[in-house]
């Protein structure tokens, strides 16, 4: 689509994505989303896609064996989208060894394939640190018209996603425990600067202390029997009161406070 918005007789514009955002926005489960998506949208004309990290680009015994591995991911995504996680990962670092940080290497293989657009490729990280790598000389400048900045969740999205979990690991919902007062509960309960470096994991965070102060309020009975998350919901045994695996505004306020 953005080729038929110029002229035929110039250069196609870019095809590269870069997506943008502080810890737990969801970057990699956008770029998962998207992933088979290209395909089905007509963006890349094969179904490959790939998703890797600095740990599957980059051997650190040599440089020469961190270009050979890079060229196999690429080769593996050729025709289709390369998905590369915390991209920032790759740039030379103080904290490691001068002999054994190839990751430049695998930059600057990634780059030579930016021009032709096989594959496509997606990166993801903080805006910063991600800036730093369009921004180098290894040859990614240009090539990223598109990014997409996702925002941070506001605490009532953190507690939507939240009482999502408790349903899904199937929790019972007491009185009182609704999106409006768990919002309430960790805007006043965190600091700002908190819920930014973690963002869409305090959910997560949240269900785990729950399950800690349950058990502890049990005495470990409901954990092991009845609210285990490897266990489905109908699998709960009868002969159990129902408020042992009920999350009430008691087991939040409690469980706020270990965050």
């Amino acid at each position: 689509e953005m080729d038929k918005m110029t002229d035929s007789s110039e250069k196609p514009l870019p095809r590269h994505l870069a997506l943008v955002g502080n810890a737990g926005v969801g970057k990699t489960f956008v770029a998962r989303l998207l992933l088979p998506l290209m395909y089905k949208m007509g963006a890349v004309p094969t179904p490959n896609y790939v998703e890797v990290s600095r740990d599957e680009l980059v051997d650190r015994r040599s440089e020469a064996r961190t270009i050979q591995k890079t060229r196999q991911i690429m080769e593996r995504a050729s025709g289709g989208v390369l998905f590369v996680d915390e991209a920032y990962t790759l740039l030379p670092s103080d904290a490691r060894s001068p002999g054994r940080d190839h990751g430049a290497a695998a930059l600057k293989e990634l780059a030579r394939a930016l021009p032709n657009a096989s594959p496509m490729v997606i990166l993801a990280g903080y805006a910063g640190d991600l800036q730093r790598v369009l921004n180098s000389d290894l040859g990614f400048k240009g090539h990223f018209l598109l990014r997409v900045e996702l925002p941070d969740p506001s605490p009532v999205e953190i507690a939507r996603m939240f009482l999502m979990k408790l349903n899904q690991k199937g929790y019972v919902i007491g009185d009182g425990v609704t999106v409006e007062y768990v919002a309430k509960l960790i805007a006043n309960n965190t600091e700002e600067e908190w819920r930014m470096d973690r963002n869409a994991r305090i959910s997560s965070l949240l269900v785990q202390a729950v399950r800690t102060e349950i058990k502890r309020k049990t005495g470990g009975a409901s954990e092991t029997a009845s609210i285990s998350p490897l266990k489905p919901a109908a699998q709960v045994s009868p002969s159990l009161p129902p408020d042992d695996v009920m999350v009430t505004v008691e087991d939040l306020q409690n469980a706020i406070g270990s965050l």
